[in-house]
């Protein structure tokens, strides 16, 4: 996906041919690329509109039902077209369907010298007919890694020092240290004791001490009461197919998981699983958590 973040993007989205999950996969990863978005548009059925609010809603959207089967297609081209005419459009628009009934509207905007990007799930979309129409595309249930982090190990040298507190590096020849002048050390007389005036020190058992060590390390076992078994059995059973040693991006659950009230209110999503430890692993442990892997089965 060659998006970068100073693209503008207007979205328009078909709900009635894209999961919520995938929706708010696309929206993450682009709040996450800070993607500007335009115009938030989407549109759909009643049900589909409502089973989705919690995501319209968070990310802004102006939502448009439906008026029956098969007028949502038509709905969102003739504000497409509206928004294009009034000079409404960026240079980049979005369009979020897994079928290939937008092609000849996204033909037009190409003409109008648009750039389109197609947003859908590879699983159930036509690939070839929808990858020869758009300029991009950015796949709903495709992993896409963060970018590498390049670290300059190399400290520079504060510029507020002054050249008498820079110590000279000398690559050949007797080491020198530099001195200040306005504080000269007086020279302190050192009296080596002898072996017999030496304290006698006892023997330290090395194998005990880091028994101990590693004993006061090591956490409590934590038991889960019955209570919180069924509060991660019900998640994993939401959340099926999901065997023990595999992993679920935290991205593309939320959604399910707020749909059946399983998770509420605004922490973020990996606090319901680290609560449950022994059954859920949040990975990675420090910084900000992407997935989330089943240990056993509650």
């Amino acid at each position: 996906m060659s998006l970068v973040r100073q693209d503008k993007l207007a979205v328009f989205v078909d709900m009635d041919n894209l999961s919520v999950t995938g929706l708010e996969t696309v929206l993450s990863r682009w709040r996450y690329r800070q993607t500007p978005l335009t115009l938030r548009r989407a549109y759909g059925g009643l049900d589909k509109l409502k089973g989705a609010s919690a995501v319209l809603q968070r990310y802004g959207f102006h939502v448009r039902a439906n008026h029956g089967r098969g007028t949502t297609d038509v709905l969102l081209t003739v504000d497409v077209m509206d928004a294009l005419h009034a000079g409404l459009l960026p240079s980049v628009v979005a369009i979020a369907s897994s079928d290939a009934d937008f092609v000849p509207l996204v033909w037009r905007l190409r003409d109008a010298g648009i750039r389109v990007v197609g947003v859908a799930e590879r699983v159930i979309a036509n690939v070839d007919a929808l990858t020869a129409a758009y300029d991009d595309m950015e796949w709903c249930d495709e992993f896409v890694s963060a970018p590498p982090v390049t670290v300059n190990a190399q400290a520079a040298i504060p510029a507020s020092l002054s050249k008498s507190e820079q110590a000279p590096v000398h690559t050949s020849g007797p080491k020198s240290v530099s001195v200040s002048s306005s504080a000269p050390a007086p020279a302190v007389p050192m009296t080596i004791p002898t072996q017999a005036a030496m304290p006698s020190v006892a023997p330290v058992n090395v194998r005990a001490t880091e028994s101990q060590t590693a004993t006061a390390k090591s956490p409590a076992p934590v038991t889960l009461t019955e209570s919180d078994l069924a509060k991660a059995r019900a998640l994993v059973n939401t959340l099926q197919p999901w065997l023990p040693d595999t992993v679920k991006q935290l991205q593309q659950i939320g959604s399910v998981l707020r749909e059946r009230n399983l998770v509420t209110g605004n922490k973020p999503l990996h606090t319901h699983f680290r609560q449950f430890p022994g059954v859920f692993q949040v990975m990675p442990s420090t910084g900000a958590a992407r997935m989330v892997k089943l240990l056993k089965l509650p």
